[in-house]
């Protein structure tokens, strides 16, 4: 009996994550497209977790060439998009990251 309470409480904790997840991501579009704002695009990576993202990152930070990786990346995303791009997403453990270039993004962030 306690291991089922303990189930269904997992499982209405998870449905309410999704759920929390989905209200807050709406939430973000909605007021990225009355800003004006376009998709950002999201960095190319081999695996769907990004695993290979972050394997890249910590052997570039073990290398102290985390400057040049970082631009490397702007680079690789900018030919993909054909066009120069500033601002990405770049996946981590499966996780989205922002990553910005752009002073005007950086201003906006520190602003919040």
């Amino acid at each position: 009996m306690a291991t089922s309470f303990v189930l269904g409480f997992a499982a209405a904790a998870f449905v309410l994550h999704i759920i929390r997840f989905l209200y807050v991501s709406w939430q973000q579009l909605h007021k990225a497209k009355s800003l004006g704002c376009g998709a950002v695009p999201l960095y190319p990576c081999k695996d769907p977790l990004g695993i290979g993202n972050l394997r890249e990152s910590l052997a570039a930070d073990c290398e102290n060439t985390l400057p040049e990786l970082a631009m490397d990346r702007v680079t690789v995303i900018s030919e993909n998009q054909s066009r120069y791009v500033t601002t990405f997403i770049l996946r981590n453990l499966g996780r989205n990251n922002d990553f910005t270039i752009d002073p005007q993004n950086f201003q906006a962030l520190l602003a919040k």
